[in-house]
């Protein structure tokens, strides 16, 4: 099940960077459920801009599309996400159903510091 899976990656992840994972989550088309919310976030997020961040993801990502698996780079894995606060990673689990997973920017902290480099190059075009 998704869920058990969703658990599986909040302990490894929690085992990998502690208190710089933020949440996990399971989205499918029609509801999400939190498998791991941080303390200090659910202190800071009304219920309704959490389902609203998470149901973003929902609309604007097409990540269990196979649309790409036909190209030579290959099945997508995961799609991430970089935003000012955090990382979100989605990782596709059955078609309508994937795994989010928000840490800390610090985690990716080599990975953010080359999209800033880039980002900076196409906001100066």
């Amino acid at each position: 099940m998704v869920r058990d899976t969703a658990r599986r990656v909040t302990d490894h992840v929690l085992d990998q960077v502690g208190d710089e994972l933020r949440t996990t989550a399971v989205l499918t088309p029609d509801d999400w459920e939190v498998v791991y919310l941080r303390d200090d976030l659910s202190e800071q997020y009304a219920p309704d801009e959490y389902e609203q961040a998470l149901t973003a993801f929902r609309a604007t990502t097409e990540v269990d599309q196979p649309a790409v698996e036909t190209l030579p780079i290959g099945e997508r894995r995961a799609v991430v996400h970089y935003h000012e606060h955090a990382f979100v990673l989605q990782f596709p689990y059955q078609p309508g159903k994937t795994v989010i997973v928000s840490v800390e920017p610090a985690v990716g902290s080599s990975l953010g510091s080359f999209i800033d480099e880039c980002r900076e190059l196409v906001d100066d075009a």
